[in-house]
């Protein structure tokens, strides 16, 4: 019980853009938008983009992987030649953590290769949306590595060190936003929203909200929801409340900001109460989470949606709805 209350403590700690990344790009049709953004298009036309599978620890007996590290695990096969599964971890960072993210990719490399069934692994990908605009210069292990070291020693080891390329997607370079603009509207909402969760306000949720009119509706619902629940965990109360003014402003009109603003009328309060419980108070935060899930549970949303708005488990949420 300690090591499940000390585990849910750290998944609730700045784990919202873990939270909106995972939700937004957790099956083949989506990640296959983030393959797009970086490889080539030469590279992608080797690749059966139909095959792309998300891990889900069926073929990794070390659950670690999935569990506590990697955001994604793809697998996707060739198109012509040996029916080889290539694998490629996704990861997404909201801060450069200059050399946190090196010996992390490096450990994803290591257990996905413990695999009997592993033969090709791609360079990881980092998709990254942090305030500091810029990413470290490096793009490879060994950069990392020799960073900062003595020339002549470059010169005699860099040829026999450890080293694989990484591939980075930073969503706040402009070129990087031109390509995303050709996605599908509802990938380039999601990656747009990270990239710009920082600077958002009212004005930026008014423009998401009117380019995503053309979704379907039960997509564009779970989208905005996604996001509004994002920009919730991220932004001070006061933008928060600016921005809620805004969303039932749209009501009136939109039958989906009608039932989004019915939501967020009560869940902005109990929001904030959890947001000052978690600054020294995880137990009162626990109880929060709980109190705000049994709502949404009560307003007939489904399991997934009051996971991604609680930070709760989907099996706990399903226990609370059968009142265990």
């Amino acid at each position: 019980m300690a090591s499940d209350k000390k585990s849910r403590k750290g998944r609730k700690s700045g784990n919202h853009h873990h939270n909106f990344f995972v939700a937004s790009f957790q099956n083949g049709t989506h990640v296959k938008a983030l393959l797009k953004l970086a490889f080539s298009r030469t590279q992608l036309q080797l690749f059966d983009l139909r095959t792309i599978q998300l891990d889900r620890c069926d073929w990794i007996d070390n659950a670690l992987l999935k569990r506590a590290f990697a955001d994604l695990v793809v697998s996707v096969r060739l198109k012509d030649g040996p029916r080889v599964a290539v694998t490629v971890v996704i990861e997404h960072k909201s801060a450069p953590e200059r050399h946190r993210i090196m010996s992390q990719l490096l450990r994803y490399q290591s257990l996905i290769y413990d695999q009997p069934q592993t033969r090709v692994v791609l360079p990881p990908i980092v998709v990254y949306h942090g305030r500091q605009l810029n990413w470290p210069k490096w793009r490879t292990f060994q950069q990392f590595q020799l960073d900062g070291l003595p020339k002549h020693f470059t010169d005699a080891f860099a040829g026999d060190m450890l080293d694989f390329g990484v591939q980075i997607i930073n969503l706040r370079e402009q070129a990087v936003r031109r390509q995303v603009a050709k996605l599908p509207l509802d990938d380039q909402l999601a990656l747009q929203a990270m990239a710009d969760v920082w600077d958002a306000d009212e004005h930026k949720l008014a423009e998401w909200f009117d380019k995503s009119r053309v979704l379907p509706e039960s997509v564009r619902e779970n989208l905005l929801r996604r996001i509004l629940v994002y920009l919730l965990k991220v932004h001070s109360e006061l933008k928060m409340n600016t921005m809620i003014d805004t969303v039932k402003a749209r009501s009136q009109e939109d039958k989906i900001m009608k039932k989004l603003a019915k939501e967020w009328s009560w869940l902005t309060e109990e929001e904030i109460m959890d947001r000052c419980r978690q600054e020294g108070h995880d137990q009162g935060a626990e109880q929060a989470s709980r109190r705000i899930a049994e709502r949404l549970i009560r307003e007939g949303m489904s399991d997934q949606t009051v996971s991604e708005c609680t930070d709760i488990p989907l099996n706990e949420v399903s226990e609370l709805r059968n009142g265990h």
